[in-house]
């Protein structure tokens, strides 16, 4: 991820979606410490997608992580967690150093040699983002790892809903709007 600055929330592009409350922000970012302390991982994130970037929601604050909640990277399709997003799938890489289509990825390039991500998705199929793992080390992610990740990523998808639910019924029926002029 080259390029990465701390732009602590402000962003270029424009997101879809509504924004997501602070303290949903904060059950995640427990999910993703619980993510990166049971998986024994030094990287585990939450990323959201803008139209030129992508946001670092959650991060977990291991020692040897070098990415920082908030940061923000312009988007590239050398980065695992856009492959994700783009294919709308999971991607698993044991050692990206093996695949020459991942040898030279930022991430590779700066150690991050594992990887297992899955995309985050609105309840209309739009991208949220994705929630990933990365490891300095070839690793093999077991089942119970998987698991994990897949049983966070509802608890995400469904606070997605609640949050695209809420914001529709704080709206006026597009009926009425033709009232209100």
């Amino acid at each position: 991820m080259t390029g990465v600055t701390d732009t602590t929330g402000s962003h270029s592009g424009k997101s879809s979606g509504p924004d997501v409350p602070p303290d949903v922000l904060v059950k995640w970012q427990g999910l993703i410490d619980l993510t990166a302390d049971l998986c024994a991982v030094p990287v585990a994130l939450l990323t959201r997608f803008y139209a030129t970037d992508i946001n670092l929601v959650a991060c977990a604050p291991q020692k040897d992580n070098p990415y920082k909640r908030g940061e923000t990277v312009g988007i590239s399709n050398r980065l695992y967690c856009f492959a994700v997003a783009t294919d709308r799938a999971p991607l698993l890489l044991h050692d990206a150093r093996e695949d020459p289509a991942w040898a030279d990825a930022p991430s590779a390039n700066r150690g991050m040699v594992s990887y297992l991500g899955f995309p985050l998705l609105w309840p209309d199929g739009d991208v949220f983002g994705t929630i990933c793992m990365l490891d300095k080390v070839p690793r093999t992610y077991s089942r119970t790892h998987r698991e994990l990740i897949l049983h966070f990523r509802e608890v995400i998808e469904s606070d997605l809903a609640h949050i695209h639910d809420q914001r529709a019924s704080d709206s006026p029926p597009m009926e009425r709007i033709g009232e209100l002029n």
